[in-house]
């Protein structure tokens, strides 16, 4: 999609009304509007396109329901659907500052219907409706789909002087209260509540929080819906949007008798009378199927930002270690690079065939100093050299961690002069705020939608890739500076900087493969955009979701407040998390590679112990053993911290190295609720590769137990008997019949035990060995 533009428009509009059962006082000058809109038209109007029935007020013109004729509703609205404020400023010079502004003009409730236009096409039809309210025109325009409906909202400046539009809020009026009791939500990537015990998949009334999802829950794709089991049907809406930034606001059951999504859409822009900008697209949809069918119907719509025919194998064999240089939290394993040079024959034999090299601690650390000053960046021009050669000799790939957001302004351990030249040599390269000053994060904070500033950072990419023989790229806190940049250097809008981070990758990719097709990049976002330019993708979601949910906390010192909470600690079950994965991942793009890892530099740091924490300290050594053995065989990519392994050398070389030598873990299937356990804290993931299949299985409790595991995909295996034989554990081997796949398979398990079983058909006399 290309980015939004400004267009002019000629046409003016006037007249103002309140939306008939939308709560808000009524507006004084908007009196006699009303009540002629009124004596003209009837209440609500109805447009049937099919199969959509979309019906909207006749005075406001705001949507009231959409219905699908065959499947049943969509939304029904008891609020307007489009609010929009404009004007104000911002509260705070921070990284949220464009959350909080104040002094703006609330619009949306006093609206009146001017028009509208259905432009029947050979294959989809695009229904419009014109309001107006108080200067200000909002197009609506639903395009009709088969599968979907998506709007985009225009905004158009009718005054007389320049107006400033900050930002707009999407409402959607998801189902009845009545519902409640049958119904679920249906979200894939965002966590539970972290205010309630890990249960995904309960009902909607039995949320004991209204707020379901809150301000500030990471926001992966934007899909959202509810899930009727009785139905087994689900009303849908989701947002795609390559140039403006979407943030919940809330999910929650709201005084008006009804589930609400209220969804904050910031479009920060500068309108000259006439001037118009276009946001969107926003989707509805009613589906039906099982939660996973309707995921993957609705992930359709993403298809374009597929990796399309990309080699599984390939991807799935990115297994990095991630290494810290300098000294960090009183800790420096590699005080320089002949220090990690010597270490990395033993990273390479546990399994690794990557390493991800941090910028150099204390500085820069996670702060832009001039990524082509090499010394100060990475620690030593001639050491990153001479350690990139040593790993391309042991058959491994070195990635480079590139921060993006900005250059620290002052740091006590480093003189003023040697801060980064950026400061005083490009302050053009730099946002600002709407209030005149330079825009910060932690840092200041670099607008990497500056042209200027694109083409610096691709030379500097380009040096590492030609002149030391990097193999790709991490980029650190790629999103961190979501702001507008109210004095743009360049042919761009202030709303440019928002997605920024995604739209520089887009750059920087589509230059360096012209040269470097193999080139990686990784990145810390989620959703369809990021997998436009992207690789690989960090998995912070799991932290807030699964480890410290699944497995329980030994550590004295309690567990990371930044993911987890008391009241859901050990609280989610392994079906739960299993299902909720595999409807994360059909969400994902195709082609866009999750990282898995329970140990990376953020994790051991969050909490600023002296030292860090690893996972074996906060889980135990043995439970840290099982969620390591989860990570390796959900499928995916990997990584670890380099000191996670210490105690479990032996562990991590035989996990990845099956891993990397068996086929059916190169190029096999995966699922996580491919078998069932009848214990809740029983791992058990699925491999199947050709007529070849297996299971990992991980006991999440310190204590002895036996777990009956049944098949629950719908084809079995062929063949009446199979030997089964723990090639990971100590779990012996023994066979089991087809019948028994079905009926149910005993295993012991020792306390956080960590087995791989691998199957083999076997006939009669095989049976009987």
């Amino acid at each position: 999609m290309a980015a939004k533009k400004y267009v002019t428009s000629d046409r003016v509009r006037g007249g103002l009304a309140f939306a008939p059962g939308f709560a808000s006082a009524p507006h004084p000058q908007t009196h006699e509007a009303r009540k002629r809109r009124r004596n003209e038209v009837a209440m609500n109007q109805t447009m049937l396109c099919w199969p959509w029935e979309l019906t909207y007020d006749g005075v406001s013109g705001q949507p009231v329901a959409l219905h699908h004729v065959e499947r049943g509703p969509v939304f029904e609205q008891r609020e307007p659907m489009v609010v929009f404020f404009t004007g104000g400023l911002t509260r705070h010079n921070d990284q949220p500052q464009m959350f909080e502004i104040a002094g703006c003009r609330r619009y949306g409730y006093h609206t009146v219907l001017e028009g509208t236009s259905l432009d029947k096409g050979d294959s989809v039809s695009k229904f419009t409706l014109e309001l107006v309210e108080e200067g200000w025109g909002i197009s609506l325009c639903f395009r009709m789909e088969l599968s979907w409906v998506a709007l985009s909202v225009t905004f158009t400046n009718l005054a007389g002087t320049a107006e400033r539009l900050q930002r707009f809020q999407w409402n959607v009026g998801m189902i009845d209260e009545r519902l409640y009791s049958c119904c679920e939500l249906l979200a894939p990537g965002y966590p539970p509540s972290m205010k309630e015990d890990y249960r995904p998949f309960r009902s909607l009334a039995e949320y004991r929080e209204d707020d379901i999802l809150t301000e500030g829950d990471p926001c992966p794709v934007g899909i959202i819906g509810v899930y009727h089991r009785d139905t087994r049907s689900a009303n849908v809406s989701w947002v795609l949007d390559e140039t403006f930034y979407y943030r919940i606001r809330s999910l929650r059951r709201s005084d008006c008798g009804q589930l609400q999504r209220i969804t904050d859409v910031f479009c920060p822009a500068d309108l000259e009378k006439g001037q118009s900008v276009t946001i969107g697209d926003m989707y509805y949809g009613n589906f039906t199927g099982s939660r996973l069918e309707i995921i993957r119907e609705v992930s359709a719509c993403y298809r374009r930002y597929w990796h399309q025919g990309k080699d599984v194998e390939k991807r799935r064999s990115y297994m990095a270690m991630e290494v810290t240089l300098g000294e960090k939290l009183n800790l420096s394993p590699f005080p320089d690079y002949a220090a990690l040079e010597a270490a990395i024959p033993g990273i390479r034999k546990a399994g690794f065939n990557a390493l991800q090299i941090m910028p150099w601690f204390p500085y820069p650390g996670y702060s832009v100093h001039d990524w082509k000053d090499v010394d100060t960046t990475y620690g030593s021009s001639e050491g990153l050299r001479h350690m990139i050669r040593t790993a391309h000799a042991h058959g491994m790939k070195v990635i480079l961690d590139v921060v993006l957001h900005g250059p620290y302004e002052y740091d006590a351990d480093v003189p003023s002069a040697s801060l980064s030249p950026f400061l005083t040599e490009h302050p053009e390269w730099f946002s600002v705020t709407d209030r005149g000053g330079a825009a910060h994060s932690y840092t200041r904070s670099l607008d990497q939608a500056n042209p200027e500033l694109r083409q610096y950072l691709l030379e500097a990419l380009r040096m590492y890739l030609e002149e030391y023989g990097a193999d790709g790229f991490r980029f650190d806190a790629q999103l961190w500076n979501i702001m507008p940049n109210w004095e743009p250097q360049g042919d761009y809008l202030p709303y440019a900087g928002l997605l920024s981070g995604n739209t520089c990758a887009d750059f920087l990719r589509q230059e360096l493969i012209k040269d470097y097709p193999e080139v990686i990049f990784y990145c810390e976002g989620r959703g369809p955009v990021a997998g436009q330019a992207h690789d690989y993708r960090y998995s912070y979601d799991f932290w807030w979701v699964a480890w410290g949910a699944l497995a329980p906390i030994v550590d004295s010192r309690g567990s990371f407040h930044v993911f987890s909470n008391y009241m859901n600690e050990n609280s989610l079950s392994w079906p739960d998390f299993a299902q909720w994965y595999e409807e994360e991942m059909a969400a994902e793009p195709e082609g866009l590679t999750v990282v898995h890892h329970i140990d990376s530099h953020d994790l051991h740091e969050k909490e600023r112990l002296i030292g860090g924490r690893f996972a074996r300290e906060l889980y135990g050594m043995e439970m840290h053993r099982v969620l390591f053995g989860i990570i390796a065989f959900l499928g995916d990519a990997l990584m670890s911290y380099y000191g996670a392994q210490f105690g479990s050398e032996d562990f991590y070389h035989k996990v990845l190295g099956l891993r990397s030598d068996m086929a059916i873990f190169r190029r096999g299937k995966v699922s996580c609720t491919g078998l069932s356990a009848d214990d809740g804290k029983t791992a058990s993931i699925l491999w199947e590769y050709e007529k070849q299949w297996g299971f990992y299985l991980g006991n999440l409790e310190n204590r002895d137990k036996e777990a009956v595991l049944r098949w629950m995909k719908p084809k079995l295996p062929e063949g009446e008997y199979f030997r089964l034989k723990d090639v990971l554990g100590e779990g012996g081997s023994h066979v089991v019949s087809r019948r028994q796949l079905c009926d149910g398979m005993g295993f012991a398990l020792p306390p956080c035990a960590a087995q791989l079983w691998i199957a083999e058909t076997v006939g009669e006399e095989g049976r009987n060995r």
